[in-house]
């Protein structure tokens, strides 16, 4: 009797388990450094510049340079053995991901540019170049989490042009935190410092560039 008890005891802790991770993966999956900044940016295009006929264009540019290149990058690398797996887990071989983000986003800047995009917009991508290569120099030595830090450096523009309210968004980071934990890809610190760091530079940079 007692060792079907514990038997019982053991299939209800593995569910558990399974159901936790399971939702650490969907958290992780939906708050993607792929997923939010398009989100973000394309709310910001759609409410504060509804009159500018050449919105979509910038968010296609937003969309091809945050989420298609960095998902044909993983790919490629995951094809070619230079990456493990798609998260790039190991701290190792990220450089070279990173390194090639850095130069997208310094093309986004100048083709932004180039399309007299509104400041704020082409501005992001001149404050990401920038943030990747001090990722990049802190992952030669340490694993912070780029998850983190690509979910709070969307809510940090908003708070610049929209004011307290998009301070709200922050309430979901402790879940993202949680997540990257719970699935062993970082530390709690490795997370808390990329949330701050993410979120302090691009509040930092915002404020300044719209103040230029």
């Amino acid at each position: 009797m007692e060792g079907i008890i514990d038997q019982s005891q053991a299939e209800e802790s593995a569910s558990s388990t399974s159901h936790k991770k399971l939702l650490a993966e969907v958290v992780s999956a939906i708050l993607h450094p792929i997923v939010v900044p398009i989100l973000a940016y394309w709310f910001l295009l759609e409410t504060h510049y509804p009159e500018n006929s050449s919105r979509y264009l910038y968010l296609g540019i937003i969309f091809l340079i945050f989420t298609l290149v960095p998902t044909f990058i993983v790919i490629v690398l995951k094809k070619t053995g230079k990456v493990s797996d798609y998260d790039i887990s190991k701290r190792s071989q990220r450089f070279v991901p990173l390194l090639i983000a850095v130069a997208a986003y310094f093309f986004g800047f100048a083709l932004l540019n180039f399309l007299n995009a509104p400041h704020i917009i082409s501005g992001l991508f001149l404050f990401y170049s920038i943030n990747t290569v001090l990722l990049m120099f802190i992952t030669l030595k340490w694993k912070i989490s780029v998850h983190a830090s690509s979910f709070t450096a969307p809510v940090a523009v908003l708070y610049v042009v929209f004011g307290y309210e998009a301070l709200f968004l922050l309430l979901l980071t402790p879940f993202l935190m949680w997540s990257r934990v719970h699935l062993k890809a970082h530390t709690f610190m490795q997370t808390f410092v990329g949330a701050v760091l993410g979120f302090g530079l691009l509040y930092l940079e915002s404020w300044l560039w719209l103040k230029i």
